[in-house]
């Protein structure tokens, strides 16, 4: 608590750890014996947890949740249904899967699948000409349908998110 000047009064924390005489400070031991505005304070306190003390202990009514619940606003309780989200979650997922489909079949026609092999068993070609196996492995790959494949199961990723958590929300609520 630190040292304490008689003019200030105690705080409230301060009088609370008067009733624990290790967590108060002398200064404030001292302060208290001698002031009797914080000596007032602190039997008002006392008094008031007695009171506090000897009130009856209420149970909460059985429909309070429901009651919460239904003050609520409503956009938080049932949120703004789409009939198009699941619709274009599906859509979006098959042309994904279609997309990716054809980029590996382009992969495989073009030799990518093969340069890899080739570059994992003969690791010398890409080490005596990094820049010629680059440039053939980078011809080898559609880098635009493998892109829009790629945003595409994104998008349908992000839509399932979406779908499912609405429809979780409107599950539970």
């Amino acid at each position: 608590m630190g040292n304490r000047q008689t003019s200030a009064h105690l705080t409230r924390l301060e009088l609370e750890a008067l009733s624990d005489q290790d967590n108060a400070s002398r200064a404030a031991r001292e302060h208290f014996l001698q002031c009797a505005a914080c000596q007032q304070q602190a039997a008002e306190g006392q008094r008031l947890e007695r009171a506090l003390e000897q009130l009856a202990r209420v149970a909460p009514a059985e429909d309070l949740a429901e009651r919460i619940i239904a003050a609520l606003p409503r956009q938080a309780q049932e949120p703004n249904a789409n009939p198009w989200l699941g619709a274009a979650t599906l859509i979006a997922a098959m042309l994904g899967f279609a997309l990716a489909y054809q980029t590996a079949f382009t992969l495989r026609a073009n030799g990518a699948f093969e340069l890899v092999s080739d570059y994992t068993l003969q690791p010398e070609i890409v080490t005596t000409y990094p820049t010629q196996a680059w440039e053939a492995l980078a011809a080898a790959v559609p880098w635009m349908t493998l892109a829009v494949s790629l945003v595409m199961l994104t998008i349908a990723l992000v839509l399932t998110y979406r779908w499912t958590s609405r429809r979780g929300m409107r599950a539970s609520g």
